[in-house]
Order: structure tokens, then C-alpha cells, then sequence
């Protein structure tokens, strides 16, 4: 169930995904966003469809899913250009590179910011500071951090010293450079704007940045703040500095036992080290299994929905009259086929329904062979007909679809069998092909007179 509403249409489907995404639901948000996708229809504008992509490619930016978001990305990406938003364009180009930096693909990231370096006087402020911070990280993904520096000044130099700057991220670069100070001046910056007391990133940043300049006890105290000092590696090792600082003072240990202890710690570090890999691992590990399970699921259903579809459509075509003993054979083959795999799936167990899935993607993959198959049958059968809509210029495809009318279907029942939303379209250049014009009969009954009595061939040709 959809936790941030229950609106169905595609319009609100839309808004809902955007509003569990800047709520921090990511699940509801992607499960708004793809049947908002299943309600399209042919009028809805193509920018609106780039944004349920540029929302799913952040959605899997944010759970560690880089390659599917590039994926989405890119699709959002040659929407915006093609319909000239700039500011979405500019926007997607942005979180591009923000995923090539976060998967460390340093060549793609360069790629996607020089778009952005030859196009910064079109930019608005808030993308400005997005353009200046991936400047940053692209140098340190390519040099290390003192490469950082010159584009931290360039950076102050160029944008507002206000509450938008990340203040915490410039400190953190400035302090692995070796610039410690610098770093302490940065981070008190972001204290000026907003309360940071109960900030646990903006207390861990600053608790390593007292670390370098050699006030441990500070930075323990911080990192104590911070919350995060159960789970962290930094406890043991603040513990232990702050140990030894008081035997500086009272001078009670020894140095024997001194080695002891800092043995001891060490191994403690690094099994706490290996134990939140592992914990860290299992955790992305258990988003991406989830979120691919929730795929395939919503691929299956949509997969079982097309087979009820041509189950029905199947049934009337065994039912037509005026259909040969070998093709009405042809579609009751398939009709079982059907019919075995769908009761499969509503009643068999896990394991039985494995099968089952198997199955019916190949069923539904194989469509096209079935059309074949019912088009050779009426050539056998019928060969002077066919032959007429050949000299008519039919292809293949069309000629199939022409089939699909004399088994008994109507222009709906063909579009929702094809899968296709324009398949009015097909059926109009067929018309043209054959020489009907707009007030004719319809397209079927002159199939079915044409079947009874074909002519030679067609005069045009």
C-alpha cells in the first residue's frame, strides 16, 4: 500500500511520487513514480515523463544503485534537450555527475561537468553551488585533496558566504590538505546560520578536524556528541589517546604495559573495522535486493496482465466462423499454452510458479512468431487474397494486423493484443494502402468482402 496517498490519475500520481520523495520516502516515491509511468497517455507531455526518470535516477543515486541511475539520468537527459529545458537539462547534467563521482568514474564525471563549465552563465544560484562543489570533488577524485584548495577559494570568491554554501564539505577538504585551521574556520561558518549542536555530521567533521590540530580530548568530546561514538572507530582510538595523555600527567604506567594496551586497542580497531564492512555491505546488499525483487515483481504482473489480455483476444479467434481447420488449430495451441501457464500462477506453489514466469515471458516474447504463424496460415488458404494485399504495398506487419481483423477482433481488441496505444495510426496508412477513403466502410468489413471475392490484383499497382 502507498504510504503518501492514494490519488490514481497520472497527474496526481506525479505529484504524490515528488511529494514521498522530498519526505525521505523513497519506496512509495519510486512506486508513484512508475504507475504514474503506466497511466501515461499519448497526450502527456515527454518533459513529464523526464522527471519521473530524473526522479528514479535520484532515487537510486540514493541507495548506492549508480548504474540504473545514470541509466534514468540519461533517459531524463535527452528528453530535457530535445524539448529545450534548460534548467531541467542543466539540473540533470548536475546529478550526472554527481553519480559518476559517487562510483568513482572520474572520465564520465569530467564529461558531464564540462557540459556544465561551457554552460555556467545559464545557470541559476542553486545549480551555481551544485557546479562549484562537483568542480571539488572531481579534483580530488583526480588529484587528492590539496587539489581541492584553488577551487575552494574560487568557490567562496565567486558565490554568496551564506547559509547555501557547504560549509562542513569545504572544512572536511581544507583539513585532509593538511590545513587544519583553515578547516576550523570554515566549519564555524556553518554555525552562524543554523543550529548545530545536535548536528551529528557537522560534530564528526569537526571532532577529526580538533583531532589534527592536537586537541584530543575536544574531539573526543564531539564525537561523544555526535551520537555516533558506539559504532565508530574513533572511540577506541580517543579513548586510548586520552589514556595516554593522563599517564603523561601521573606517569603511572610503565612502558611495558603501555605497548600492551596499544596492541590491544589495534586489534580492537581492526576487528571493529572488519565488523562494520561487513554490517555495511549486508546493508546495501539487502536495499538492492529489495528494490530489484519489487522490479520483478511489477515486471511479472505487468507480464501475467498482457496474457489475460491475449487469453481473451485468443478465445474470440477460436470462436470466428470463417477461419481454416489448421489456423484455428494454431490458436488453440497457443490459447493452452496460455491457459496452462496462467492457472499456474494464481494456484501452484513458489517453486511451481518459477516455471510458470519462465514460461510466460517467452510466450509474451514470442508474440510476434504467433502472428507470423496466423499470417502463413491465411496465405495457405487464402493465397489469391493475400497475394491482393501484397500488390497493395502491405508489409509484412501490416498484413498481420489485417489477420487479426478477419479472426474476429475489433480496432481495440487488436490495440490492446499488439500492445500498441497508436495502433489507430496502422490502421489508417492500411486504409490509404487499400483505397479507403475517410466516410468508406470500415476497415474490417472490407477485409471480410475482400477475403470472399479478391480482385487479381490492385489497379493502382
Amino acid at each position: 500500500m502507498l504510504s503518501c496517498g492514494n490519488r490514481n490519475d497520472f497527474e496526481s500520481l506525479l505529484q504524490s511520487g515528488i511529494e514521498c520523495f522530498e519526505a525521505g520516502d523513497m519506496e512509495s516515491a519510486m512506486r508513484y513514480f512508475t504507475d504514474a509511468e503506466d497511466h501515461m497517455s499519448t497526450d502527456v507531455s515527454s518533459d513529464k515523463r523526464g522527471l519521473i526518470y530524473l526522479y528514479r535516477g535520484a532515487i537510486y543515486n540514493s541507495i548506492l544503485l549508480t548504474d540504473r541511475a545514470i541509466s534514468e539520468m540519461q533517459k531524463a537527459l535527452g528528453i530535457f534537450e530535445e524539448k529545450g529545458k534548460t534548467e531541467l537539462y542543466y539540473r540533470t547534467v548536475s546529478f550526472l555527475c554527481d553519480a559518476c563521482i559517487m562510483s568513482e568514474d572520474a572520465e564520465n564525471a569530467r564529461m558531464y561537468f564540462d557540459i556544465l563549465e561551457d554552460n555556467r552563465d545559464n545557470m541559476g544560484t542553486y545549480d551555481l553551488h551544485l557546479y562549484h562543489l562537483w568542480k571539488i570533488k572531481i579534483a580530488d577524485l583526480e588529484s587528492g585533496p590539496p587539489a581541492t584548495l584553488p577551487y575552494i577559494d574560487e568557490y567562496l570568491s565567486s558565490m554568496p558566504h551564506d547559509e547555501d554554501v557547504p560549509w562542513r564539505i569545504l572544512a572536511h577538504y581544507h583539513n585532509e590538505a593538511g590545513e587544519p585551521e583553515r578547516a576550523m574556520e570554515l566549519i564555524a561558518n556553518e554555525a552562524r546560520f543554523r543550529d548545530v549542536s545536535n548536528d551529528q555530521n557537522h560534530l564528526y567533521v569537526r571532532s577529526r578536524i580538533k583531532r589534527a590540530l592536537g586537541d584530543v580530548e575536544g574531539a573526543y568530546d564531539d564525537l561523544l556528541r555526535s551520537g555516533e561514538i558506539d559504532d565508530s572507530l574513533e572511540r577506541i582510538n580517543m579513548r586510548s589517546d586520552t589514556h595516554f595523555i593522563q599517564e603523561r600527567h601521573d606517569n603511572e604506567r610503565d612502558a611495558k604495559t603501555r605497548k600492551l594496551i596499544i596492541w590491544l586497542c589495534t586489534f580492537v580497531i581492526l576487528m571493529t573495522l572488519y565488523a562494520l564492512w561487513e554490517m555495511r555491505k549486508r546493508l546495501v546488499s539487502n536495499i538492492r535486493d529489495k528494490v530489484r525483487m519489487q522490479m520483478e515483481n511489477e515486471r511479472l504482473e505487468k507480464l501475467y496482465a498482457q496474457a489475460l489480455v491475449e487469453q481473451e483476444s485468443l478465445r474470440k479467434m477460436a470462436e470466428a466462423s470463417d477461419i481454416t481447420g489448421e489456423m484455428k488449430a494454431v490458436i488453440k495451441q497457443r490459447l493452452a499454452l496460455l491457459n496452462k501457464v496462467i492457472t499456474s500462477y494464481i494456484t501452484d506453489s513458489p517453486a511451481s510458479n518459477k516455471e510458470a514466469n519462465e514460461q510466460i515471458e517467452f510466450l509474451i516474447s514470442d508474440r510476434e512468431a504467433f502472428l507470423e504463424s496466423t499470417r502463413k496460415s491465411f496465405e495457405a488458404g487464402h493465397p489469391r487474397f493475400m497475394a491482393y494485399l501484397r500488390s497493395c504495398g502491405l508489409t509484412d506487419w501490416e498484413v498481420n494486423y489485417c489477420c487479426l481483423y478477419l479472426v474476429g477482433l475489433n480496432g481495440k481488441e487488436i490495440g490492446e493484443y499488439i500492445n500498441l496505444k497508436r495502433h489507430y495510426t496502422y490502421g489508417s496508412v492500411i486504409r490509404q494502402k487499400l483505397g479507403l477513403g475517410e466516410h468508406d466502410r470500415n476497415l474490417a468489413n472490407h477485409l471480410k468482402i475482400l477475403l470472399e471475392n479478391p480482385p487479381a490484383s490492385n489497379p493502382a499497382s
